[in-house]
């Protein structure tokens, strides 16, 4: 594809969302006035629901929208990684010499950020119920202090601190467990 191409694919995703959101800003309320929809309307959900809190009627009840665009970023983020990091028809692997070494700096940064993001993910996820984070938002965290192990020492060390016995005890398929039959479920009702 060549560079006008580029040029017209991004326009004809460009101009729409800039309409978009043109709209959308000239239909916020005005700032310091009086009308608050957003507020009045999670007050009334809330009071409908009988929800203990605004917070937790906006994580249980309204955030399935927004969920779904957070999917849908990510999943447009690694379709995006995915085709620009695909190899070119013509593309060698090149080492130059020296390659593969990392900075003091990168390393001793991934260190001491790894515990404050592993820290401040398990916070997050934690405290999900109380504030508008929480599984996702701290899944995010979580996963990033993770790979800071891969970024600043290695793959090894990345497989010593990740842990993934505790990611198949929490999805329930640990080792001897077995689906059940059909037999089984027939039995079972």
């Amino acid at each position: 594809m060549n560079r006008t191409a580029r040029f017209v694919v991004f326009g004809i995703g460009c101009v729409p969302l800039l309409v978009l959101l043109g709209f959308a800003i000239a239909r916020l309320p005005a700032f310091g006035g009086t009308s608050h929809p957003y507020r009045d309307s999670t007050v009334a959900a809330a009071l409908l629901r009988r929800a203990p809190n605004v917070v937790t009627s906006i994580n249980f009840d309204q955030r399935g929208f927004d969920t779904f665009g957070e999917e849908a970023i990510l999943l447009t983020s690694v379709i995006g990684a995915v085709t620009l990091l695909r190899p070119g028809k013509d593309e060698r692997v090149h080492r130059p010499p020296g390659a593969g070494r990392m900075l003091h700096g990168t390393r001793l940064a991934g260190y001491v950020l790894l515990p404050v993001s592993l820290i401040l993910g398990a916070d997050v996820i934690v405290h999900g119920h109380l504030t508008p984070g929480g599984g996702f938002q701290g899944g995010v965290v979580l996963a990033t202090g993770l790979h800071l192990a891969y970024i600043a020492g290695s793959y090894p060390a990345l497989r010593r601190l990740r842990p993934l016995r505790w990611y198949e005890y929490g999805e329930g398929q640990w080792e001897g467990a077995r689906p059940p039959r059909v037999a089984d479920r027939a039995s079972a009702s």
